[in-house]
């Protein structure tokens, strides 16, 4: 439609400005500047999915989405290689870090959906699912960078703030350490899930509740009229993968962590 657009205000400029003449030497520079542009614009973004680490935000198009299509991406700035069906791939973002230490450089920040319960990849008939921004039935995956903060690990945000703090800048790692391992052990603050084979435990946030299974933690949090898991992996030294899911799907955690760990490292071609 954009293409369209440029072509006809170059064919009305050509008829009816007539940009060309002697007399219309602005116009003309206006002219040739839109052209230039429009050209690249199109080689810029254009046709080839395999550019996407060359847009700020950009989703996979129409004619791709419901293929199983490779996309290439080079994630900056880690650097890692990645091959990943166009059917599985929603979205790659990019954004400058704000943070050392590599403040001002470029980030791309990948997401992948599959379909729940049964990991599906996107369809046209499960598109309205597929694309639900509340992804109630949906396994997202995103794909970032280590390196900044936190990292965005949710492995690092499990912690238990200490009762009755006053000052946060008195609360180190060592009293979060023992703050989270009292919540976690104590009979009236903790739940054994037997069945799930996880022990739950609240932040005093008054949001969150944890699940945990050895290195294995989810943060699960209402959103809106549903509640949400989220959980984390490391697959590079560089990049991290977080992962949501409904709540719905919490006793299949081990299922759908596994899953998220052996299809994303079939996604990296080169670390």
């Amino acid at each position: 439609m954009t293409a369209a657009t440029v072509l006809s205000y170059i064919f009305y400029q050509l008829e009816y400005v007539k940009p060309f003449e002697p007399s219309n030497t602005a116009l003309r520079i206006k002219f040739l500047l839109i052209i230039v542009t429009a050209i690249s614009a199109h080689a810029y973004f254009g046709g080839s999915l395999e550019r996407f680490e060359s847009s700020h935000s950009k989703k996979t198009n129409i004619a791709d989405r419901y293929t199983s299509k490779i996309i290439k991406v080079n994630m900056r700035p880690a650097g890692s290689k990645f091959a990943i069906p166009a059917n599985h791939l929603f979205s790659i973002e990019n954004s400058r870090i704000t943070s050392p230490p590599d403040k001002g450089r470029v980030q791309d920040r990948i997401e992948i959906r599959f379909l729940l319960p049964d990991f599906g990849p996107r369809t046209a008939e499960s598109e309205e699912v597929f694309s639900d921004p509340d992804a109630k039935n949906i396994l997202v995956l995103t794909i970032i960078n280590k390196g900044n903060g936190l990292n965005g690990d949710i492995r690092n945000f499990r912690y238990v703030i200490p009762i009755n703090t006053t000052n946060m800048s008195q609360v180190n790692s060592e009293n979060l350490d023992t703050a989270t391992e009292q919540r976690k052990n104590s009979p009236e603050l903790a739940i054994k899930h037997e069945s799930l084979g996880l022990l739950e435990y609240y932040s005093n946030d008054g949001v969150s509740r944890y699940f945990e299974s050895g290195t294995t933690i989810f943060r699960c949090w209402s959103k809106y009229n549903y509640a949400i898991c989220k959980g984390s992996h490391t697959l590079t030294p560089q990049i991290i993968v977080n992962y949501t899911f409904p709540r719905t799907y919490l006793p299949q955690w081990k299922e759908i962590d596994n899953f998220v760990k052996q299809t994303t490292l079939k996604y990296l071609v080169d670390e």
